[in-house]
């Protein structure tokens, strides 16, 4: 690009070159992969119903080594026992006073601490909890103010400091209210609230409701964590997945893809630990991109390694080779995990089926699949599978 020169470049060793990916080379044949091809361990968690509160739809997980913590429609934060799936109590609660929530962001855990960490939806503070779900005020976590967008925290344990990350909207008014361009699109404060790092977002803007942004931790011994714009306007810059290293405070492009961009598509990259994936929605043109109104779906895997790349869809063969929604897994992936949720009644359906229909199934796999079937009833809690990626 510049020619000629005898002056010697240095770059960080941390990082990485970007890879553009051109999915014109790959063939449209959609292979089929097994769960435990890719994954180091496999749970399956009956969360307990024990509580006489109703259970809504699961719409994020936090997983910590001995907790499972799920935001519900509606509903409070429950906590959950990991290993035997036991309700241990609410975090906090619904409500608009103090230590309480509408919707939530995210949540992470300190077991060292015995504390719960809540982001409320467009609040500029994380609440924090103990274990038995009791509020303490004066550990808020207080964060910069203007914050108008979606979010996702990560806490680093070595350094005790949350990673936040926010969709770097532009400027708007929303009713009577006008909202300034955000800040940063990501920094590390501690847990006073003190801004220690962060990156700007003035290179990154995009106008409000054209995407949102993703965040994700695939390692949790690692400094290095996943960034990624979903875009379903076709004149922001092409989908990529970012890198940002705390450590070094830096923020990089690490993949992306020749996709097209248009019309009520959304082209959407992340990753797990081996591999970059990209989903190319479709939605029915003329609606807003919501689930309802998906028409069609493909899913592109990239080995990190190989460079090579296919199309892909997922079974559980774990549970005899029930198909897995693949979209959902793969935006559920966070800190070396992601997750699967089953409604009792339509996991049951699947299992009698696949019972039916799969003659290749083990002893061993058709003996789980079928005591499987046989515990599960309508008014049952939601079962959760865990996934750990290999390495």
């Amino acid at each position: 690009m510049f020619g000629c020169t005898n002056k010697v470049s240095k770059f960080d060793k941390n990082t990485e070159t970007l890879l553009s990916y051109n999915v014109n080379m790959v063939d449209e044949k959609e292979h089929i992969l097994c769960l435990s091809d890719l994954m180091e361990s496999i749970e399956v968690i009956k969360l307990d119903n024990s509580t006489e509160e109703a259970f809504g739809r699961i719409w994020d997980i936090a997983i910590s080594d001995n907790y499972i913590a799920t935001a519900n429609v509606g509903e409070s934060v429950k906590l959950y026992n990991r290993k035997n799936g036991k309700f241990i109590g609410n975090i906090g609660r619904r409500g608009q006073g103090p230590g309480e929530y509408t919707n939530v962001w995210g949540i992470t855990f300190n077991e060292a601490d015995n504390r719960v960490y809540i982001w409320p939806n467009m609040k500029n503070y994380i609440y924090s909890y103990d274990i038995n779900g009791n509020f303490i005020e004066k550990e808020t976590i207080h964060l910069p103010d203007g914050i108008a967008s979606r979010g996702t925290m990560f806490l680093n344990k070595q350094t005790n400091e949350m990673i936040v990350f926010i969709t770097p909207y532009g400027s708007y008014q929303r009713r009577n209210t006008n909202f300034a361009e955000e800040k940063y699109i990501c920094w590390t404060q501690d847990l006073q609230g003190n801004i220690k790092e962060s990156i700007s977002a003035s290179n990154y803007i995009i106008p409000r409701n054209s995407s949102y942004s993703w965040a994700s931790h695939t390692n949790h011994k690692s400094s290095i964590y996943s960034y990624a714009l979903r875009t379903t306007n076709s004149n922001i810059r092409k989908d990529t997945l970012y890198h940002y290293n705390s450590k070094n405070n830096q923020l990089y492009p690490v993949y992306t893809t020749n996709f097209p961009h248009e019309e009520n598509i959304v082209i959407c990259s992340l990753e797990s630990p081996l591999h970059y994936y990209t989903i190319h929605a479709t939605y029915k043109k003329g609606y807003i991109t919501n689930p309802e109104n998906l028409e069609g779906c493909k899913i592109l895997q990239v080995d990190k390694s190989t460079h090579k790349g296919r199309y892909i869809r997922m079974v559980n063969d774990y549970l005899g080779d029930i198909e897995i929604v693949l979209y959902d897994f793969l935006c559920s992936v966070k800190n070396d995990y992601s997750s699967i949720i089953y409604n009792p009644l339509d996991l049951k359906e699947q299992l009698e089926e696949a019972l039916e229909t799969n003659t290749n199934m083990s002893d061993e796999v058709r003996n789980r699949v079928l005591t499987m079937k046989n515990s599960l009833n309508e008014n049952d809690n939601d079962i959760l599978v865990i996934c750990k990626f290999k390495k």
